[in-house]
């Protein structure tokens, strides 16, 4: 009834059905005070259920403008204590903090902007653009880090939103640690780059759990994102990318092997550095035959890429080649149907 009453317009009557017996002080408690608070029977329900309620009340208020961004969020917070095992609430509460953080940022650049065209000619050359958008950013990293960590977190507990949360979760992560010159792998440490510098090393500790605690069938469907950042500007960022897809090699070899192969034939040196460590990793995690077939893949995908290079000479009806023989049976590197890959 409440979610038809929504539909119509009855946004207020919607929400006096779904949680008109739901006291407020129960956005002011604490864990331990919910925890007490459902069990002593006063919710006539479990936990579980008054958390379903509020996140479909939170949802709606969002959604209508009726309630402050920071009562939105002590809201979801809420439901996050009753139900801290619930994938939804971790991805819907990312994506409210993904949402604060896009639209301040696009408030404070707008103003930026502002004050920009507001200057002299001599001010506008003292400006770095760089330095405007490591402030801007800088002012609102936490947004920024939580919403990966419940992005990451929603990713841990389910697959639901694989496809909404890894790829958003992943553009941040890159996008924010790109930000910066060179001069955060160096040795910097005075003014923005400082605290930038010290964000970014936390948000890649956060990267570098997740990549071993989500499953890695998971970060298969985001290879080429993966792929296309396997040399970053940022150190450590470049080592969470080979980390997260060596474990995909390694859980995956017969299937990422034909993602991934082209990394060890790059014409960048630094890609193809990159994919023979990154492979090499994966074979010392894995049995002697899925080993030797990934070693093995390398004179195949050498052979395939001659093969394709090969230009017969004019009016060439056919050609008659002779199949070179390789360590593993050629059974072995069938590229995988659409279907053995999606969730």
């Amino acid at each position: 009834v409440a979610k038809l009453k929504h539909d119509i317009g009855e946004s207020i009557t919607a929400l006096k059905l779904i949680e008109d017996d739901i006291p407020a002080s129960i956005f002011l408690m604490d864990e331990k005070q919910l925890n007490s608070y459902v069990s002593s029977g006063a919710a006539d329900e479990s936990g579980e259920a008054v958390a379903r309620r509020i996140l479909q009340a939170t949802e709606w208020m969002g959604c209508d403008g009726l309630k402050s961004s920071s009562e939105i969020k002590d809201r979801y917070q809420t439901v996050l204590k009753l139900a801290p095992s619930w994938e939804r609430a971790h991805f819907n509460y990312a994506k409210f903090l993904d949402s604060l953080f896009e639209t301040r940022k696009k408030q404070m650049t707008d103003k930026t902007k502002e004050e920009y065209n507001n200057m002299s000619e001599r001010q506008k050359q003292e400006v770095d653009p760089c330095a405007v958008d490591i402030r801007i950013i800088g002012a609102l990293v936490e947004y920024l880090l939580d919403s990966v960590k419940h992005y990451g977190i929603a990713l841990q507990l389910g697959q639901k939103h694989c496809y909404q949360a890894l790829p958003r979760m992943l553009a941040m992560w890159l996008e924010f640690t790109s930000l910066g010159t060179e001069d955060n792998n160096n040795k910097d440490e005075s003014g923005q780059n400082a605290h930038l510098k010290e964000y970014q090393e936390l948000m890649n500790k956060v990267i570098e759990d997740f990549a071993t605690e989500i499953p890695e069938h998971l970060f298969y469907t985001a290879l080429p994102q993966l792929l296309s950042r396997v040399v970053h500007k940022n150190v450590e960022t470049s080592t969470n990318v080979a980390l997260i897809l060596r474990n995909v090699i390694a859980k995956y070899p017969h299937q990422s092997l034909w993602s991934c192969g082209w990394l060890r034939f790059s014409k960048s040196e630094e890609k193809k550095k990159a994919g023979d460590e990154i492979f090499l990793d994966a074979m010392t995690m894995l049995r002697k035959s899925d080993r030797d077939m990934l070693d093995t893949s390398e004179d195949v995908f050498r052979f395939l890429i001659s093969l394709a290079s090969f230009a017969p000479k004019d009016n060439t009806s056919f050609v008659r080649m002779k199949s070179p023989k390789f360590e593993r049976e050629l059974k072995n590197f069938i590229p995988p149907i659409q279907a053995a890959l999606s969730l």
